[in-house]
């Protein structure tokens, strides 16, 4: 396992974590969407109160599903950090009143940092005239396109296009005008997030933003600072990444491992998919688990 800065002690000091994880590629396995071998992980830290916090491109429809078999009660983050979800029990509705913009929906408290799907697919509308047959959005997939690209059930298929924020995109060109694209739609006004799969059309959101705005909530409630732990291998990943106090790079079985601008404080895991997630989560947390 590479390791950068962050020795064993250094780990153990920290009292109080929080585990950012991405799922796909990350905690779920890239080709057949297995948690399996990070079960004993998973329980580990529900046994010492480990707080871990979903972070990832998929919907609230998807996450849903995956939390229970998870069995994960704690906020969610959805659609690459667009959408914030608090369980309504997290936090008092009148400490709530110190975040703004967070309102009821589907029996939680919920974020939005970004502009509804619809103005994305407008402006994709509109860049499919100087990108014609270049991309296929959601959109324009639909459920048996999505259920193609990505191996997804059709059930499956049909919760990833239920997006509230954001619009993804399947991209069909070369790399250069894939560049093109990306200067064009941020020209217009979006966020551009490359996943491992696909380009994800948002707003001015991301998971590092999304995972600080949820720690200070952590933080409010329980009156003490937390320290991040983030896993994630893909480019819409890095914010999260960044940020984060430690930092996990997932490796991938189809994409180059992720080369982060800081210096310490981050680890390579020793292989791809939820055991080589589980293996870097204890190197940082010794919990013990093989």
């Amino acid at each position: 396992m590479n390791t950068t800065g962050l020795t064993e002690h250094s780990a153990k000091s920290h009292k109080h974590w929080l585990v950012f994880t991405d799922l796909d590629g990350t905690l779920l396995d890239h080709f057949n969407y297995s948690f399996a071998k990070a079960v004993p992980m998973l329980a580990a830290l529900r046994q010492h109160d480990i707080p871990l916090i979903i972070a990832t491109s998929k919907t609230f429809a998807e996450v849903q599903p995956l939390r229970s078999q998870l069995r994960n009660g704690y906020p969610f983050i959805v659609e690459n950090g667009a959408g914030i979800y608090l369980p309504l029990s997290f936090l008092p509705e009148e400490q709530l009143h110190q975040f703004s913009g967070v309102a009821l929906h589907q029996g939680y408290w919920r974020l939005a940092l970004s502009q509804p799907r619809a103005y994305w697919q407008t402006l994709l509308t509109q860049a499919a005239k100087d990108f014609h047959g270049l991309f296929a959005s959601f959109t324009q997939l639909g459920t048996e396109g999505i259920a193609r690209a990505t191996g997804l059930s059709h059930q499956d298929a049909r919760l990833a296009n239920e997006r509230e924020f954001s619009e993804p995109v399947l991209w069909l060109g070369d790399d250069n005008r894939k560049s093109q694209f990306i200067v064009h739609m941020t020209a217009l006004g979006a966020n551009v997030l490359e996943g491992g799969r696909f380009l994800h059309i948002t707003g001015n959101s991301n998971k590092g933003r999304a995972m600080q705005w949820v720690a200070d909530a952590f933080a409010l409630r329980d009156g003490h600072r937390f320290t991040t732990l983030a896993a994630g291998d893909g480019k819409n990943d890095v914010p999260m990444l960044e940020l984060a106090d430690a930092a996990l790079v997932m490796r991938s079985p189809v994409n180059p491992t992720l080369c982060l601008n800081r210096s310490h404080g981050y680890i390579e895991s020793p292989c791809a998919g939820p055991l080589g997630w589980a293996k870097g989560i204890n190197h940082f947390l010794q919990l013990g688990v093989s």
